[in-house]
C-alpha cells in the first residue's frame, strides 16, 4: 500500500485548539474555563492536581466550539485537554486572593431553620450549598473571562472557600416565622435584611449574595411570595423558588443549560423570560443574581440587550453552552455566537476592573483625598493614591458612555463641553471615578 493510500484510509485525528488560555497563565478564581475549537463531538479536560472525579470534566462541541469548566487547586495546575486522539497540555496557576473585600453567599431561613426551597422535584436533595456555590463560581468565571476579552486582564470578586475549594455558603436564621416574612414585598424584605446582614457581615468589607429559603409558590394561583430580585449597597437579594433548576456542580452545568424540559406552572414558578424550560429558568435566575450583584458594585441599568445590567442576564447560559434547545411552544433551537451571550460592556468592565472588590491583593494605601473639582469649564480629578477609572455616562438606563482613562498616576482634567459632545449633547452627564485606594466618587446631574 502506498503512503498516499495509507493516509487516505487512516482516520484523521480531530483538530483541537485552546483559544482563551496559554501555558503559564494565572487564573483569579478557583474554576477555570477552557474554551476553543474541535472537530470531535466532545472535549475532555483533566486536572492532574485532583485524584478524584472532581478533576475531570467534559463538554459538547457545537459548531466546532467547546467550553469546559475545570476546578483549580492553589498553585500550579497541570491540565490536559483531549478530543479523540488529539490532546494539549498546559499549566494554569491559581493563587487564592488575599483581599479583605469579599462576596459572601448567604442563605436566609425563617425562624424554624428550614433550609428546603420550593421545588417540583419529588426527589430533590435540597442541597442549597451546592447550588448557590456553583452559581457563584459561574458568575466569577463569566466575569473573569469577559474582562479578559476586553483587554483588562482576568479579575473576579473573591469568595471564601472551604478546605476542598468550594465556596462557603453561610446560613442566617431570622427570628420571624415564614408566615410573617412571605407577605412582605421585595423592597420591604431588602431593607429588613439589609439591616440584619450589615451587622453580621459588615458591608464595608463584604457584599452579601443572598437567597431566601422561605420563598413560596402556589401552583393553584401561580403566584410566588417573597420572590424578588433587588440589589444595591452591600446586599443582592433573590428569591429561592427557582433554585431547584440550578446545577449542583460543574459537571451538571451543561446538563442544566441543555435541559429542554417544559416547566409546569401548576407545580413550579416559571421565571424564565417566557421560555418555560429548565434551561431558561436556570439561565434567567442565575443571571439575575449576577445582575443584582452588579448593582452592589455600583452599576446602573443600561440600554444594551446583551449586557448583564439589562435583560442580557437572560442569556447567562450562552456564555457556557453555545446551543439553546427548543423553548415552550417554539421550535427555535439554535447555536449562538459568543457575541450574543451575556457580557459586561466596555464601560462596566472597566469599572469592575478598577473596583476594590476585584483587586486580588487588595487596594493601594490611601494617600490624601480623592477630589473632583469643577472650575472654568473643566473638571479636575485628583488622587495622590493614583486613579484607576474615570468615565462618564448619560441616560436612565445608560445609553451612551465613555471610558476617559484607565490607571494613571497623575491628575485627569476633563473639558466639560467635550464630555457633552462625546455623549451626543445630552441634558446632563454623570461622572464616575475610582482611585487605586478603592475610593469611589459619583457626580450626577452635571450640566453645561
Amino acid at each position: 500500500m502506498t503512503l498516499g493510500l495509507l493516509l487516505a484510509v487512516l482516520p484523521l485525528s480531530p483538530a483541537l485548539t485552546v483559544s482563551n488560555l496559554k501555558n503559564g497563565d494565572a487564573y483569579p478564581c478557583p474554576v477555570a474555563l477552557v474554551r476553543g475549537e474541535s472537530s470531535a463531538p466532545r472535549v475532555v479536560v483533566a486536572n492532574a492536581e485532583f485524584d478524584d472525579e472532581n478533576g475531570l470534566n467534559d463538554g459538547p462541541v457545537f459548531d466546532g466550539r467547546y467550553s469546559v469548566l475545570i476546578p483549580l487547586r492553589s498553585g500550579a495546575n497541570r491540565l490536559t485537554v483531549t478530543a479523540g486522539h488529539a490532546s494539549k497540555r498546559l499549566t494554569v496557576r491559581f493563587d487564592p486572593p488575599s483581599t479583605p473585600y469579599r462576596v459572601v453567599p448567604v442563605y436566609v431561613t425563617a425562624n424554624d431553620g428550614d433550609t428546603r426551597y420550593a421545588s417540583p422535584k419529588p426527589d430533590d436533595d435540597f442541597d442549597f450549598r451546592a447550588r448557590i456555590g456553583t452559581a457563584a463560581l459561574l458568575m466569577q468565571v463569566l466575569t473573569a473571562e469577559r474582562l479578559y476579552e476586553m483587554g483588562l486582564g482576568r479579575k473576579c470578586f473573591a469568595l471564601d472557600l472551604d478546605g476542598r475549594g468550594r465556596p462557603i455558603v453561610r446560613v442566617q436564621k431570622l427570628e420571624e416565622p415564614a408566615s410573617a416574612l412571605r407577605p412582605r414585598d421585595g423592597g420591604d424584605l431588602w431593607g429588613f435584611l439589609y439591616g440584619i446582614l450589615d451587622k453580621v457581615y459588615s458591608f464595608d468589607r463584604y457584599k452579601a449574595m443572598t437567597v431566601m429559603a422561605f420563598t413560596s409558590y402556589d401552583g393553584a394561583t401561580q403566584k410566588a411570595q417573597a420572590h424578588t430580585a433587588l440589589g444595591g449597597g452591600g446586599l443582592g437579594l433573590f428569591g429561592g423558588a427557582a433554585m431547584w433548576s440550578w446545577p449542583r456542580n460543574l459537571r451538571e452545568v451543561d446538563d442544566v443549560f441543555l435541559d429542554g424540559t417544559v416547566i409546569d406552572p401548576t407545580r413550579a414558578l416559571d421565571d424564565s423570560a417566557y421560555r418555560s424550560t429548565v434551561w431558561g429558568l436556570a439561565s434567567t435566575t442565575m443571571g439575575a443574581v449576577l445582575h443584582e450583584m452588579g448593582h452592589t458594585f455600583g452599576l446602573p441599568h443600561v440600554d444594551d440587550p446583551n449586557d448583564l445590567m439589562s435583560r442580557g442576564f437572560d442569556r447567562f447560559n450562552r456564555f457556557f453552552v453555545a446551543f439553546e434547545p427548543n423553548r415552550k411552544g417554539r421550535q427555535d433551537a439554535k447555536v449562538h455566537p459568543l457575541s450574543e451571550a451575556a457580557y459586561w460592556n466596555p464601560y462596566y468592565a472597566a469599572q469592575l476592573a478598577a473596583h476594590p472588590w476585584f483587586q486580588p491583593r487588595g487596594v493601594a494605601e490611601a494617600k490624601g483625598d480623592l477630589t473632583v473639582k469643577r472650575e472654568n469649564g473643566v473638571i479636575k480629578v485628583s488622587s495622590p493614591s493614583g486613579l484607576a477609572f474615570v468615565g462618564y455616562e448619560t441616560g436612565d438606563p445608560v445609553k451612551r458612555y465613555k471610558v476617559e482613562t484607565l490607571p494613571v498616576s497623575g491628575d485627569v482634567v476633563l473639558d466639560v463641553a467635550g464630555m457633552f459632545r462625546d455623549l451626543g449633547e445630552p441634558e446632563k452627564v454623570t461622572l464616575r471615578v475610582i482611585d487605586r485606594a478603592g475610593r469611589m466618587e459619583t457626580v450626577a446631574d452635571i450640566k453645561r
